[in-house]
């Protein structure tokens, strides 16, 4: 019992960074540090750095130590998790060691991307370190047999990048990424503020509106049809206040939606004949926090003509996959890799 307390799962992502301890501790933080610009000594991290952004002095920087998945700044990721695990193991000494880590990583990864997040989970000195591709995590975070021969069709839609794996036998079959996920409908809002509205908003009044207003389909309405938003006037630089439709959030997402539809389709494309046919009577998986976009299940089934299964929780799929896979490591151990 001891030695699952001591196991941590951990899974990097753009925006959220989800650790968990033994099987039922969880930590969701965003990924986001505050540093000194002199000295970068830690000043917060997740909520309270976020809260900081776009707020702060000449004297503290905001990073956000990941890009498309993997780790672009290793200090900051590194000063990051070591925060986030101080504050999971609150009462942890150095007479203490944990016992196994196991972190997710894109498939697509490099060695030189994959050595960084070793070198970050590195500094706690467990008993034995793990890396996990995330399509595997994701499928057995679904409760998924990804053993079995028949195939499972995975999309994986996260901040910064979008994965779309087909799993059989333990491995993935067929795989694409794109560099297209939350982060990009952010972006599509923000343009589109800029282009029909002359106005400039931050990056956090973009996330909101997409978690408030955001569909890529007219069929799937939010709660309210509008949206009052303030942003910087492009002519006069003072404050505007714009109300939004929801309409107008379609048409904005229309090219990254389209963009995700096209790799779903070109992935199915190349599937093995003997597996597109289990695709064809199981469906395929959708989760990733950027799956919670109203109306993304729906043009994906309507432009590849196959039911569409959403995770009940695609935030943490991948997490919970890793708690299991630990949890049970003699069945799973062969997709675990260093």
């Amino acid at each position: 019992m001891k030695k699952e307390k001591s196991n941590i799962t951990i899974d990097l992502g753009n925006n959220n960074t989800i650790l968990t301890q033994g099987l039922s501790n969880m930590l969701t933080a965003p990924s986001v540090i505050a540093l000194e610009s002199k000295t970068q000594s830690c000043r917060g991290v997740g909520r309270a750095a976020l809260d900081m952004e776009g707020k702060v002095n000449g004297k503290l920087k905001i990073v956000r130590p990941l890009k498309t998945g993997v780790i672009a700044d290793l200090d900051a990721a590194s000063k990051m998790l070591k925060e986030l695990i101080k504050t999971l193991y609150p009462e942890k000494s150095f007479l203490t060691s944990y016992n196994e880590i196991i972190a997710a990583v894109p498939y697509g990864t490099t060695e030189v991307e994959r050595r960084a997040l070793r070198v970050a989970i590195g500094q706690f000195k467990a008993r034995r370190n793990w890396l996990i591709y995330e399509p595997l995590a994701a499928a057995i975070g679904m409760q998924l047999d990804v053993s079995e021969p028949e195939g499972k069709f995975i999309i994986d839609i996260g901040g910064g990048l979008t994965e779309i794996a087909l799993i059989s036998l333990s491995g993935i079959v067929s795989y694409t990424a794109l560099r297209v996920g939350g982060d990009s409908f952010n972006a599509d809002i923000k343009q589109y503020m800029e282009r029909h509205h002359l106005i400039t908003i931050s990056d956090k009044t973009a996330e909101d509106l997409k978690l408030n207003m955001g569909t890529v389909s007219l069929s799937v309405a939010p709660p309210h049809e509008s949206y009052i938003i303030v942003g910087k006037d492009h002519l006069t630089g003072i404050p505007k206040r714009v109300e939004i439709h929801y309409r107008e959030l379609v048409a904005a997402f229309s090219q990254s939606a389209s963009k995700i539809v096209e790799a779903v389709i070109r992935t199915l494309e190349i599937c093995p004949p003997e597996l597109s046919g289990d695709i064809y009577y199981q469906g395929v998986y959708l989760t990733g926090g950027g799956a919670l976009l109203r109306g993304l299940r729906e043009i994906l089934e309507n432009n590849i003509k196959l039911e569409v299964h959403l995770d009940e929780d695609p935030l943490s799929t991948v997490s919970r996959g890793m708690r299991i896979a630990l949890a049970s490591s003699k069945a799973y151990k062969g997709m675990f890799f260093k």
